[in-house]
């Protein structure tokens, strides 16, 4: 299970950073055409020159947006939530009586029980991801 949950919690940080499109713009500025031998243009835009100096210093900047919007985010709040998983692993005594009871209130395994509270409280905590896609 814990191999599963965390397959999922990766792949859904990686199709995060790579749908938003702000890396997709970001990742447009390494995409360069040569027209000949000694002249090379940025594919979405023909008036920009790859090989002028300018070009180079967006090409770092776009380096580091990448490392912070496609790696570093997704990166950060993985950490988050695998640090969150473990605090929902450890269960005390108080969390075990609390499953006990939703379990007996709507007629439903621990197991179960278990699982929709901890949905509710990630829910609850990363709801700012969901309003993120709205």
């Amino acid at each position: 299970m814990t191999s599963l949950l965390l397959t999922s919690i990766l792949s859904r940080v990686l199709a995060c950073s790579f749908a938003a499109g702000v890396c997709n713009q970001v990742f447009n500025i390494f995409n360069c055409r040569t027209l000949d031998s000694d002249h090379e243009v940025l594919r979405i835009d023909y008036r920009v020159d790859c090989s002028d100096p300018d070009h180079t210093a967006y090409r770092y900047l776009a380096g580091m947006m990448i490392a912070v919007f496609a790696f570093g985010i997704p990166f950060a709040i993985s950490i988050l939530m695998v640090g969150r998983m473990r605090e929902y692993g450890s269960g005390d005594d108080t969390d075990r009586f609390m499953t006990r009871r939703v379990a007996d209130e709507l007629k439903i395994s621990d197991i179960e029980a278990a699982d929709a509270i901890r949905d509710v409280m990630t829910g609850r905590e990363y709801s700012f991801l969901v309003n993120t896609y709205k």
